[in-house]
């Protein structure tokens, strides 16, 4: 899953109901598991004090890059989101 990926930067507030998607999405690509697929790859993710949109962003190794805003998202919609542009790279 990381294998086209440079950089995932999430950001949300632990607060905010609608963060539980994000909070998924960032657990499920923190597994050991979809980490082997790249070491390289890098996460960082920013814990927000305000309530400010719960974001997903990731720059892939060719330059492009996605932005999502994951408030009305679930997990699964995210990772269908990265998925599909990770396969248009094949």
């Amino acid at each position: 899953m990381l294998q086209h990926i440079k950089l995932v930067r999430v950001a949300f507030s632990p607060f905010d109901p609608r963060s539980k998607s994000v909070r998924e999405f960032l657990r499920r690509i923190s597994a050991n598991k979809i980490l082997d697929t790249n070491r390289k790859a890098k996460i960082e993710t920013t814990v927000r004090e305000d309530s400010g949109k719960n974001t997903v962003d990731i720059e892939f190794n060719n330059g492009n890059t996605l932005n999502l805003v994951t408030c009305d998202m679930i997990a699964e919609e995210i990772l269908e989101e990265v998925e599909l542009v990770s396969a248009a790279m094949n």
